[in-house]
C-alpha cells in the first residue's frame, strides 16, 4: 500500500494521469481504496501488474482487462504475417501495349 506521492515516483505518472487511470481503468478495492482517514492509497503490485498487462493494448482492451474481461478483438487478433500481404504482378502484354500507345 503506497500513497499517491510514492506512486508518482514509482510509475512516473503525474497527478492528472493517476486520477484519469483511477477513473477509467483501475478498480477500487483492487488497484486503490480509501483508508479510514479518507486518503486514497494504492496497491503498487496491482498497478505494476496492470502496467505490464496493458503494454501494446488499446484503451478499450485495457478497460476490459482491468475488469477481468476479454475483448472480441483480443480473441480475433490476427498474426502480423496473416494481416499484411504484398502482391506483385507483371503487366500483361495488352496492358503494356496500351500504355505505350497513350504516350
Amino acid at each position: 500500500m503506497i500513497t499517491e506521492r510514492k506512486l508518482q515516483e514509482v510509475t512516473g505518472y503525474n497527478k492528472n494521469q493517476i486520477r484519469r487511470r483511477r477513473q477509467n481503468h483501475w478498480v477500487e478495492g483492487v488497484h486503490y481504496w480509501r483508508d479510514e482517514a479518507g486518503t486514497i492509497v494504492y496497491s503498487n503490485e496491482e498497478i505494476l501488474g496492470w502496467q505490464e498487462m496493458t503494454r501494446g493494448c488499446t484503451t478499450r482492451e485495457v478497460g476490459a482487462k482491468s475488469l477481468g474481461m476479454s475483448t472480441v478483438a483480443e480473441k480475433q487478433k490476427p498474426s502480423l504475417s496473416n494481416s499484411l500481404k504484398l502482391v506483385v504482378r507483371k503487366p500483361q502484354e495488352s496492358e503494356s501495349k496500351s500504355s505505350e500507345m497513350n504516350t
